[in-house]
């Protein structure tokens, strides 16, 4: 059944590309959809076919086992990062007048109370790098995230209210992911106090330290998916195959007027506009792969 699913889809999009020109961006965008669509049918056929050892591989993928020390590990790196970034730019954009305020879809009640001042800012910044440091070390390390991702909302949210949107929300995700496990059984402050005190149990690898980092990988593959999917839902093959990445390289080369690149990659239509669709592709099935 899938592999005659396979070549009716097939038949359909040659009868689509016979019927359909291709010469304009409205036709080839409506085009893109279908296979698109098509695609993710032959994915529910594929499922349905193979239900059994799609439920298994989820089952081993969620009930995997890894050692704390793997958890705590990517504790250090989460709160390290956030911890060593730089913020000057919230200092910068809470100081800009509410009415430069464009804020997401659904957001738009934020702008009438969030408090916008950057002396706010630059008080709440340190107190912020704190206690991301306290959780990167695992000091009191469930109060000490916790406190770390409300400041974290709010001081890395008033750059999302200005009209562009910056992908750094993944990190207060995996910050939350963090605070509600046991991420402190391994490298930290309050492992060696539990030791001193001789109520620490011994490592065993669990579900339990797997789970986080397990889902952290699928937030992964969401969010790949998202801009991969916008990408060709909103342009589909004309995001690689025009002008638009050679366009953004050269706002890029712009910023940096001092740098000249070794690789002209603008003399070679042909690397960079299958290069962007290789892209685009990849993050459209990423979640697949890694999961």
């Amino acid at each position: 059944m899938l592999y005659t699913n396979i070549i009716f889809s097939i038949l359909i999009l040659t009868q689509v590309i016979l019927v359909l020109p291709l010469n304009s961006f409205q036709n080839r965008l409506y085009f893109c959809h279908l296979l698109f669509l098509v695609f993710i049918f032959n994915l529910f056929v594929f499922v349905s076919t193979y239900f059994n050892q799609t439920t298994t591989v989820l089952k081993n993928f969620f009930s995997a086992k890894t050692h704390p020390i793997n958890l705590s590990i990517f504790r250090i790196v989460v709160f390290g990062y956030l911890f060593l970034w730089n913020l000057d730019f919230v200092s910068f954009f809470s100081e800009l007048p509410r009415e430069l305020m464009f804020p997401p879809k659904g957001l738009s009640w934020i702008s009438l109370h969030i408090p916008l001042n950057n002396k706010i800012t630059d008080t709440l910044i340190p107190i912020f790098k704190l206690f991301c440091f306290l959780s990167m070390i695992g000091l009191y390390t469930k109060s000490s995230s916790t406190i770390a991702i409300l400041l974290g909302i709010y001081l890395l949210g008033i750059p999302q209210l200005f009209g562009k949107v910056n992908h750094y929300h993944h990190l207060i995700w995996f910050a939350i992911l963090l605070s509600t496990s046991r991420c402190e059984d391994g490298f930290s402050v309050d492992q060696l106090i539990k030791k001193k005190k001789r109520c620490h149990p011994p490592f065993r690898e669990s579900i339990i330290y797997a789970l986080p980092i397990r889902f952290s990988w699928v937030l992964m593959g969401y969010l790949y998916f998202s801009s991969g999917f916008w990408k060709w839902w909103l342009t589909g093959v004309d995001f690689s195959f025009s002008n638009n990445l050679i366009n953004h390289i050269y706002i890029k080369w712009m910023d940096n007027p001092e740098w000249n690149p070794i690789f002209k990659i603008d003399r070679f239509p042909w690397l960079y506009q299958w290069g962007g669709f290789t892209v685009m592709i990849f993050e459209l099935i990423f979640i697949l792969g890694h999961s």
